[in-house]
């Protein structure tokens, strides 16, 4: 199950890349859709955009139903269907998939340490339970239940704390995910066009966003429509930093939008990426602690034990 929907992640991306090299060639979609249609590894999606497009359905609607995880670039291709210019939207979108493709291999990996330890610590209070308790209560004279209870304390404790580890983890991970998608979306829909009112009207009715993130993005709408500036908006929001609200004055001032959208983009992509080789560098730490403090209870409950009856005998 795991191998195929992986399988399925690769084959979008493999369309999409094939399906942007055929459009940046100068052929036409229907072309495009026509010749991705007769390769065995491209046919399901193609048909299933030619067929809506056949029947009337527009593009955004056509290349969402090839998977779910186009859903929050509804916006985006909906532009192309007043634009007519599919290229740069569909560049950015195989991109940002691709990308995206990429962090979740990379948070799997990362998460498959505690979960690999926390394998280890289960297995080896296991062979404890079974096979070393008996002994323990013998020679440390200690009650047997109270041994099982220290080596519960210590799997507990781990679970408990690896359920932490993997909070935070996520939370560097995801750190600045909305700002950097936004910005994203508004410097693509500003390319092509779009004006920045009618921009946050449809990134509004996107449902990739939290009701937090969408709270926000309507915020910034409603401002807008009372013709107040923009960076002081998003300055007020709480959302964005500084960086982006100077960016954000310096489009107002000088008309250069797409720059400055593009500069706030790349400057929330980079702080994304800090924070995920942050969590690169907190992981392998974090595991020394949490195998430490096992370890630790472990040995204050079981072996000291051991040591302070053997000690006794020989004084």
């Amino acid at each position: 199950m795991h191998a195929k929907m992986i399988s399925k992640k690769r084959n979008l991306t493999q369309f999409l890349e094939l399906f942007l090299s055929l459009i940046q060639s100068g052929i036409p979609l229907s072309a495009a859709v026509k010749i991705l249609s007769e390769k065995e590894e491209t046919r399901e999606n193609a048909q299933r955009i030619k067929n809506i497009l056949e029947n009337g359905g527009g593009i955004s609607k056509a290349f969402c139903s090839i998977s779910r995880r186009l859903k929050p670039y509804e916006s985006l291709l909906s532009v192309t269907e007043e634009t007519g210019e599919i290229g740069p939207v569909l560049e950015g979108i195989t991109e940002e998939v691709r990308e995206k493709e990429d962090d979740i291999q990379n948070l799997t990996v990362l998460m498959l340490y505690p979960i690999f330890v926390c394998f280890l610590a289960l297995s080896l209070s296991f062979m404890l339970i079974k096979y070393g308790i008996q002994y323990i209560s013998l020679i440390a004279e200690v009650n047997k239940a109270e041994l099982i209870k220290t080596v519960f304390s210590a799997n507990l404790t781990l679970l408990f704390l690896s359920a932490a580890v993997f909070i935070l983890i996520r939370y560097f991970w995801h750190r600045y995910s909305f700002e950097t998608f936004l910005f994203w979306n508004l410097y693509c829909l500003n390319k092509s066009a779009v004006g920045m009112e009618e921009s946050f009207a449809l990134l509004l009715r996107e449902k990739s966003f939290s009701r937090k993130e969408l709270k926000c993005i309507s915020f910034i709408l409603s401002g807008l429509r009372e013709g107040r500036e923009l960076y002081g908006i998003c300055e007020e929001s709480g959302f964005f930093d500084a960086f982006c609200s100077s960016w954000l004055y310096v489009a107002e001032e000088s008309g250069e939008v797409n720059r400055a959208l593009k500069k706030i983009y790349e400057n929330y992509r980079k702080k994304k990426k800090e924070m995920r080789e942050r969590a690169v560098r907190f992981m392998e730490p974090a595991l020394l602690a949490l195998s430490g403090i096992y370890v630790l209870i472990l040995i204050t409950g079981c072996v000291i034990p051991v040591f302070m009856s053997l000690g006794s005998k020989i004084l």
